[in-house]
């Protein structure tokens, strides 16, 4: 089979004009229903509590994923399987559950939180690392 270039295509399609019925025009609304099958798939979903819809729909093999809340992630039997969750001493709050970054394992990401930083509290490190002043070296911002 020979492959056409990509000049050949746009010249054949320019001699035999566009498509009676395109793409766009077929599927974005489905013909003049879309409203109907909006209506008719959202009382579908409503007459089903969360979770039911999703078993429902993944039995039919149609891909579906539940939205949680944040304590419902942080809570669910995916996330603590693939060990998406840990826990972080927080000064007020105590131990706090998070999900993990999911670039943490692409070593992307560090994968510990921790609390934000009091005002200053790293200025020394962080001028040392992108700069040339020497860590203890006082300077007109350092506290």
């Amino acid at each position: 089979m020979r492959s056409r270039s990509a000049s050949q295509v746009s010249t054949r399609r320019a001699r035999s004009g566009p498509p009676a019925e395109s793409w766009a025009d077929r599927h974005s609304d489905h013909a003049g229903r879309a409203e109907s099958f909006r209506a008719a798939i959202a009382e579908f979903c409503r007459a089903h509590d969360r979770d039911a819809l999703a078993d429902r729909m993944r039995d039919a093999e149609i891909a579906i994923c539940p939205i949680y809340s944040a304590d419902e992630a942080v809570a669910s039997a995916h996330a603590r399987e693939r060990g998406a969750v840990r826990s972080s001493a927080h000064p007020v709050d105590g131990s706090v559950r998070y999900l993990v970054d999911p670039l943490a394992r692409a070593g992307l990401t560090d994968p510990e939180r921790r609390p934000s930083p009091a005002l200053g509290e790293h200025s020394a490190e962080v001028r040392e690392q992108y700069t040339s002043v020497p860590a203890g070296r006082a300077t007109r911002h350092a506290k």
